[in-house]
Parts: structure tokens; C-alpha cells; sequence
């Protein structure tokens, strides 16, 4: 097992000395010295605030392994400046590296770590880009890891406490050390991290990837004040995954826990979600378009492609059901219901008895997509009529639904992409160059030509605007 990690950055006030050499100054030139006499730098020298914050680390966590100490130094340029170059800290962390194991007179191991010498130490974008690195370099690191912000240029300080937190998360803290007094534990590292989570929570659910952001929201540890705001999340995440008895749960939990607007889309919502639970295609078709989109808009192709059928399967069947009046479930009393409708109705059954799917002859006994097909061929030809004479449908809607066919007509080329991707029988790829962008708007026209609103849904993005005011409610 190992020890903690301390990250510290060296500045001009990490090493004091009781009495310099005449004529010495600058933080580059008293280092210099010192290393040149260790034992009388070991007798003379202190450092006031890294001993002191190692002390008290040992003190609090009870070590039983050495602490690994980084020291982050300067060591610029000439060309900068002999003000600037002069007060680098890079030989103090030599210094500090050599003496702290015995000031200490613990188990520390010391190591020194050079800021690029083309990073501006006083600006922060400078800054925080070399700390990724610098930092990166520790990211595997298993154990607690401390960020000291007592010394350094605050630009570094800022940028490697930014860093730290986004490689090690909560495993990271910070500590400080006020003069003359015991070093303290800050809690602006779990703030900020509360905050980075915060805002790719926002991110997240701006791309609609409510999965993403239910894992950010529930690493905020928002508790119950934040609970409205995780169910409604999760409500998306599982509709979006077809789940509509867990949706339906989760709208339970925004209702008990929500206020005002957010409660009234739990209400709203509810009554979406029963369409859905019934099974009712108008609904389920307004769902697959809604769920397809969102696919192709976060570049989820093989998932589009899966819902595009899908929604091809569901217009076959709600075309059929409004047609004869059947349903075309898989319960055993819809299928009931349909081989008594095809049995009543002979030149439908002697058509599709007539039909052939390669060298085998369709059976009309369960509505499959074959049969689905057929039924449509039959019913939607013109003159086409029900034993007792009357048209299948009028002819202004017979014209729709020839339309509507002859949209879907247009993925069939895709029809033997989608059987050779993981969604059926293979482990073929699909991606953006395989489709066409107009699919979508091909599924938005079908909707509009059968009346159903393809704006129903969109309600999903307004969760993003309530969850953000329930984050403020909750802080």
C-alpha cells in the first residue's frame, strides 16, 4: 500500500535562513549557497511551511507508510529577465530535496519537478496547461493525495489543485498553512470539484445524454435536496432506454420531491408515459422518432440504424391496425383476434396464401413484417375492397399511406446493413458515411403525412433548464 501523494510548489518564502552570506539575494543565488554548505544550511536553514504541513499530515493520518513529496520549482529563461530568473525556486526544491528526510526525521521520499521553462508561471492558462503534465505524470497514483497552497506563485497553485482534481477526483484535498499557526484542511477542492461536476452535468444533458449526466449529478452528492433533480434525469436516461415502468417510477419520486414547474412536468409527463404503457403506436411512433434523433444528434449510428426499423416496423403495423381494425400484437388473444379478422375476410387470405418469401409461402397466421407488407400491397391497390364491398380506405388517405410507403421504401438498401451490425446477426460497423442525413427528415415527413405531432417529446430538453434551477435550489 502505498502513502499520500503532496503536491507543493516551491516559492520564494518556502526556505528561511537565519543569517544569509553578504552580498547573496534572490531565491536562485540563496539556494545556490546553501546546497554549496549543507550542514551549515541543515543547522541554519528552515522551512516554515512545507515541515510543518508534513508534520501535521503524519500527525493527522496516522502514517505507517513515507509520504511521496513533489516539489514543483521555477527555472525560466535567462532571456526573462534577471529579476525573474533570479527568484527561481528550482534550487531551493534541491535544497528541500536533499535536507527535508532529516528536519523531517520520518519516512518522506522527495522529488523535484521542473516547470517548463517557456510557461509563464504568473499566468493561470500557462500554468494550468504544464501542471497537466506535471501532474498527469502521477495520475495512476492509488492513494490520498494533498495539494499544499500555502507557497508558490497562486497562478501555479491554482492550476495545480485544477489539475489534481480532474486526474484523482475526490481522493484529492488541499491543505494550508496561515503564519504562525496550525496547518488547516480547505474544502475548496471538494467545491470545485462539486462545480466541475456541476457544469458537465449541464454539458452533459445539453447533448441529451441523460446517463452521462445522472452519473455526474449523483457524484455532486446533492442528498435529498437534490433528489427531484436526479429522478427527473433519470426519468430521460431510462425512456430514452425503452424503460417506461422505471420512467413512470421515477416521475413517482419528482412528484413527492419537486416544487412548482418541475412537479407540473412530472404530471405532464405522466400522462405521455401512458400512451406508451398501452402501447399505443401514435405514441410509439412519436417515441422511436424522438429517440432516433437524439441517436443520429450524438453520433450513435448502429443505434439509429436499429431505431429506423424499428419505426419502419411500428408505421407497418399502425397502418395495418388502422386498415382492418386488428391488432398486431403478440399477445395470444391479439393473435386471436387477427386469424379470425384474415380468416372473415377471403380475398385478403387467398392473396396472402398466394405470396412467396423465396421458395416458401408466406403464412398469414401472425402478423410478421412480410405479412404486414402484404396486407398493405393488398389493401392499398386501387379498387381494393372488404368483403361487404366498401373500399379498405378512402382514397385521400389511400394516397397517404402509398406516400408514406414510398418514403419507408427508401431504407431498404439499408436493410442488409442493419442484418450485418451487432444490432442482428453480425459485428459489421455503421457509421455517418454509411446513412444519409435525410433519413431523419424523412421520419419527421412521415409523421406530419399521418397527422402525428412530431414536436411531442422535445419536452425531454426542457429538463435541462429545470434541472439547472433545482441545482441552485439544492446548493
Amino acid at each position: 500500500m502505498r502513502g499520500p501523494l503532496v503536491l507543493c510548489n516551491v516559492g520564494v518564502r518556502d526556505v528561511s535562513v537565519e543569517r544569509l552570506p553578504e552580498g547573496v539575494s534572490g531565491a536562485r543565488s540563496i539556494g545556490e549557497a546553501l546546497l554549496a554548505d549543507l550542514e551549515w544550511a541543515k543547522q541554519r536553514a528552515t522551512a516554515p511551511i512545507i515541515v510543518p504541513v508534513l508534520q501535521h499530515l503524519r500527525h493527522r493520518l496516522r502514517l505507517e507508510y513515507p509520504m511521496h513529496v513533489v516539489l514543483f520549482a521555477t527555472d525560466q529563461r535567462r532571456e526573462v529577465g534577471e529579476k525573474y530568473w533570479g527568484n527561481d525556486t528550482i534550487r531551493f526544491a534541491e535544497l528541500l530535496q536533499k535536507l527535508l528526510p532529516e528536519w523531517l526525521g520520518f519516512g518522506v521520499e522527495v522529488e523535484v519537478q521542473r516547470i517548463p521553462p517557456d510557461c509563464n508561471p504568473s499566468l493561470l492558462d500557462d500554468a494550468y496547461e504544464a501542471y497537466g503534465d506535471l501532474v498527469g505524470h502521477y495520475r495512476h497514483w492509488d492513494g490520498q493525495v494533498f495539494c499544499v497552497l500555502s507557497g508558490g506563485i497562486p497562478a501555479c497553485n491554482a492550476a495545480m489543485l485544477l489539475q489534481a482534481l480532474r486526474h484523482f477526483g475526490e481522493r484529492c484535498q488541499a491543505i494550508y498553512k496561515l503564519p504562525e499557526k496550525e496547518p488547516v484542511m480547505l474544502g475548496i477542492g471538494e467545491k470545485v470539484r462539486q462545480n466541475v461536476l456541476e457544469g458537465l452535468a449541464l454539458e452533459q444533458l445539453g447533448r441529451l445524454d441523460f446517463s452521462g449526466a445522472l452519473r455526474s449529478l449523483q457524484g455532486l452528492n446533492l442528498g435529498s435536496s437534490g433528489r427531484a433533480a436526479e429522478a427527473l434525469v433519470e426519468y430521460a436516461a431510462r425512456r430514452l432506454n425503452f424503460d417506461f415502468d422505471g420512467a413512470l417510477r421515477c416521475l413517482d419520486t419528482v412528484e413527492r420531491q419537486g416544487y412548482g414547474s418541475v412537479r407540473e412536468y412530472a404530471i405532464a409527463a405522466r400522462k405521455e408515459l401512458e400512451g406508451l404503457l398501452g402501447g399505443d403506436l401514435r405514441a410509439l411512433l412519436q417515441e422511436l422518432f424522438l429517440n432516433a434523433r437524439i441517436a443520429w444528434e450524438q453520433g450513435r449510428y448502429v443505434d439509429f440504424l436499429g431505431r429506423l426499423f424499428r419505426f419502419e416496423e411500428a408505421l407497418l403495423r399502425f397502418m395495418v391496425e388502422d386498415i382492418l381494425g386488428l391488432p398486431t400484437g403478440g399477445s395470444a388473444e391479439e393473435l386471436g383476434r387477427w386469424r379470425a379478422g384474415i380468416l372473415a375476410d377471403d380475398g385478403l387470405r387467398r392473396y396472402l396464401c398466394q405470396v412467396r418469401i423465396g421458395d416458401e409461402a408466406l403464412d398469414p397466421s401472425s402478423p410478421s413484417r412480410p405479412v404486414l407488407r402484404a396486407v398493405l400491397e393488398y389493401a392499398l391497390k386501387s379498387g381494393a375492397a372488404r368483403p361487404d364491398g366498401r373500399p379498405y380506405l378512402p382514397e385521400k388517405r389511400r394516397e397517404q399511406y402509398l406516400q408514406v410507403l414510398r418514403l419507408a421504401d427508401k431504407w431498404q438498401p439499408l436493410a442488409q446493413l442493419r442484418n450485418r451490425s451487432i444490432i442482428a446477426h453480425g459485428f459489421a460497423g455503421v457509421s455517418e458515411d454509411d446513412l444519409r442525413e435525410e433519413l431523419v427528415k424523412e421520419m419527421a415527413s412521415i409523421l406530419q403525412i399521418l397527422r402525428i405531432d412530431v414536436a411531442k417529446g422535445d419536452g425531454l430538453e426542457a429538463i435541462v433548464e429545470l434541472v439547472r434551477g433545482e441545482l441552485l435550489r439544492a446548493r
